[in-house]
Parts: C-alpha cells; structure tokens; sequence
C-alpha cells in the first residue's frame, strides 16, 4: 500500500543511492578495461550498457532491501500482536513525533504485567493505573494499538513535568523517557494524525 511504499522509500533512500554509486563504479570499470582492447565504435555501445547496468543494479539492490524491509515489519508487527498496516502507522506517528517504534514494543511489555497485575488485584499496579483515571476494565477486549491509544491520550492531558515523566516510566518503563515527545504532544493530536493517514490513503 502506500503507506509501505512511503516508509520504504523513505527508510531505503541511501541504500538505493549506494546501488546507484556502486553500479556506476563498476560499469565504468567495464568501460575503461574495454575501451583499451576496442575500437572507437564500441563507445556508444558502452555508454548504453553503463546506464543500463547502473539501473539493473540500483533496482535489484532496492528491491532486496524493500523484501528485507517488509519482512522485519512482519516479525515485528507479530511481537507487538499488531497488523502490519497498524505497526507502519504507528512507526511513522513515532517518527514524526521524534520517538521511535522501538520503544512502543519494549514499552508494552512492562505495561501488560502491569495490567496483569492489576487484573489480580496488586495494588501498586492499581494505584499507577488510577493516576491516568483508568482501571485494568477499561482495556478489557481491546487490541494492543487500542490499549497503547488510550494510554497516551490519557497521558497527553496530564501537564508536563516530573509527575508525568515519573508515571510514564511507571507504565512503560525506561521506554516511557523515550516515548515523551509522543506523551507530551497536545491531547487529541494522534487522533488528528490518524486522520490524515486515512485521507491520504495510507
């Protein structure tokens, strides 16, 4: 879709340059050893094979790196149990918040035993839930990017400060420190973003 084109392209721009550098250095490396042993003719012949070599090799390396990029997104997307097309929404909204996909994926871990153990009644894993004014009921039934929304919408209200870094490293633990550019953004900012992805088709 073109949200994955985006995202590759965006996140293969330099390896894609490189194919380019790398087949034009050896294309002309062709054509230097073959001019010494041809006569003047071949010149023409050469420069065509220079260009077409040099496209052949940017467009297999970017192909390559387009499989690769795709297949890490599926592993990905299974550890966090997201859809694919979720986990690049939720990689590019980091991104352009200045946090990274990373942190959501570790983040997520100290936020489900959390919520496990407010399931079984601990209290400090109570009390850190009712400081965002939730409760473990209210993620009963929803998906991992369900849960991860509301936990940053609740913590987008709260004003920023030592109180909100404190409790956000409660929640996600050392990827709450990471995921602040994303926290600390107006409330009501993802859902905005959400909006345009949609009405661009991503």
């Amino acid at each position: 879709n073109l949200l994955n084109l985006f995202a590759t392209l965006s996140l293969n721009k330099s390896d894609y340059d490189k194919g380019i550098k790398d087949a034009k250095k050896e294309s002309n490396n062709l054509k230097n050893s073959t001019i010494k042993n041809n006569k003047a003719s071949s010149k023409s012949y050469l420069a065509v094979a220079t260009a077409v070599v040099a496209v052949i090799g940017a467009i297999a390396k970017l192909t390559n790196d387009t499989i690769n990029y795709g297949d890490s997104i599926d592993k990905q997307s299974q550890k966090l149990n997201m859809s694919n097309e979720m986990y690049q929404k939720w990689s590019l909204a980091l991104q352009m918040a200045g946090a990274d996909i990373s942190s959501l994926t570790t983040g997520m871990r100290t936020f489900n035993t959390i919520l496990a153990n407010a399931s079984q009644g601990q209290a400090d894993a109570i009390l850190i839930l009712e400081q965002l004014g939730l409760s473990y009921q209210d993620f009963a039934g929803l998906s991992v990017e369900e849960i991860f929304y509301k936990v940053v919408e609740a913590l987008q209200s709260m004003e920023e400060g030592t109180e909100k870094t404190k409790l956000a490293q409660e929640l996600f633990g050392r990827a709450g420190q990471e995921l602040l550019p994303l926290l600390n953004q107006e409330q009501g900012s993802l859902e905005d973003l959400f909006k345009q992805f949609e009405d661009l088709g991503l």
